[in-house]
């Protein structure tokens, strides 16, 4: 018994490691990047109920319309390199991300709440004094706080893209590795990272059942972009959107696609983003 106690142990650690090393390059060498094209993206620090801090990166001309790029669990604000990296995207947005609560420079812990994130989320936009014609895009778990955002904040938004969101309560109950990631020894090998996200990850379906009432009040026009072959959020997360929300939704479903579509096929998002046609609209 305790030989597989020990056995599960180390699969977790190396399921979770790999999961760890999947996510792409983050913070300085993206910053690297950017700026040997020329991008030149601005850091700032905001407070947040005094003693913790949000790390903040913009990009661009503050006086032109706003987009907000939320990522996923766990990552930081370089997820949307290439989306930055869009000349553009750059010329006609303000582009703001940050690194979410529990990651990066960001010293807010993570957050089981989804609407706990929102509230983190929001107070950047209110200190850069932007509450109105936004877009929005959000990847992955990203996604599903692009959905408290429209829920919460209807009227600041004009636009708003989900990539491969987390939105469904069902398919997004916690997996075996999740559960066991929470056992005392494994949380203390794993990294601060894999920590965050398992508490989010943990605590969102129980966020995602609060809102299918709500849904269908969403305005927002929204543009759902999913690959069939990701395996990290089901592909089934449309049919269950579509149903709550049967109207107001461009979907663009990609047969060979994966979940990392910020970094595989960026051009699906730079396009949701600029108006362009992309996909088609049928969920299946």
């Amino acid at each position: 018994m305790l030989r597989a106690g020990i056995i599960l142990i180390v699969i977790v650690v190396v399921v979770l490691t790999i999961m760890s090393f999947i996510t792409p390059d983050s913070g300085e060498k993206v910053l690297e990047r950017l700026k040997e094209k020329n991008i030149n993206p601005i850091s700032k620090i905001i407070s947040y109920h005094d003693s913790l801090q949000i790390k903040v990166v913009t990009v661009g001309d503050a006086n032109k319309p706003a987009l907000l790029l939320i990522h996923g669990s766990p990552g930081d604000w370089s997820a949307w390199e290439n989306i930055i990296s869009n000349d553009s995207v750059r010329s006609q947005f303000y582009i703001l991300t940050i690194d979410r609560a529990g990651f990066g420079e960001t010293t807010v812990p993570a957050l089981a709440s989804v609407k706990d994130q929102v509230d983190v989320v929001w107070q950047v936009m209110k200190h850069e004094a932007i509450t109105n014609n936004i877009t929005i895009a959000g990847h992955s778990y990203g996604g599903a706080i692009v959905e408290q955002l429209l829920i919460d904040y209807a009227d600041a938004f004009n636009l708003a893209i989900l990539v491969a969101p987390t939105l469904s309560p069902e398919l997004m109950q916690p997996r075996w590795y999740n559960k066991v990631a929470k056992w005392q020894l494994v949380n203390k090998i794993i990294s601060q990272d894999l920590k965050s996200s398992n508490v989010e990850m943990l605590g969102l379906p129980a966020s995602l059942e609060l809102n299918e009432d709500v849904v269908n009040s969403i305005e927002t026009p929204i543009v759902y972009i999913q690959g069939k072959k990701d395996v990290l959020v089901d592909h089934q997360t449309v049919e269950y959107f579509h149903q709550l929300k049967p109207k107001g939704v461009k979907y663009v479903i990609i047969d060979d696609m994966n979940h990392f579509t910020p970094w595989s096929d960026p051009y699906l998002i730079t396009d949701a983003i600029l108006g362009k046609s992309v996909g088609n609209s049928n969920p299946n």
